[in-house]
């Protein structure tokens, strides 16, 4: 950037539409007279619309649902990337695995659930327990990193 705009310069700008941006823009042009061509992100717009209508449809659910899942998926990374969440995550599963079995009422509840997931079937005893025991092989339960 020029240290004044004594000699002709074009200043070719690629800014957002925000009140920052286009502020800015027309400062330099016409408080600095310089010559200013500006660009404006199309994305970035789309974005801001996209959250926007997130937000204020079926009463934010949409938004709450992108929030809760967004942290689902950090989870074991969290805090502060310390990985601390993911080992009382790790630590949930170890007490649900001692607490619960295959033929526990929790799991006959939601295990066909996770059957479905894991495109296993659930029908019969020994299903359900190859389910069960799927569940302790998790790598979400097992890594701290990123799952695939």
């Amino acid at each position: 950037m020029p240290n004044d705009f004594s000699d002709p310069y074009l200043l070719v700008l690629g800014l957002d539409q925000g009140p920052s941006c286009t502020a800015g823009q027309a400062f330099t042009e016409h408080a600095l007279s310089a010559m200013v061509y500006t660009k404006y992100c199309k994305f970035h717009r789309v974005v801001r619309d996209v959250k926007l209508s997130v937000l204020h449809s079926s009463n934010g659910l949409f938004l709450k649902a992108q929030l809760f899942s967004n942290n689902l998926w950090a989870v074991n990374k969290r805090p502060f990337n310390t990985g601390k969440f993911g080992e009382d995550k790790r630590r949930l599963l170890n007490i649900f695995l001692a607490a619960e079995t295959h033929e526990g009422a929790l799991f006959e509840k939601h295990g066909h659930k996770i059957a479905a997931d894991f495109n296993m079937p659930f029908g019969t005893d020994e299903e359900r327990k190859v389910v069960f025991d799927q569940v302790a092989l998790l790598p979400s339960f097992r890594e701290a990193g990123e799952v695939s």
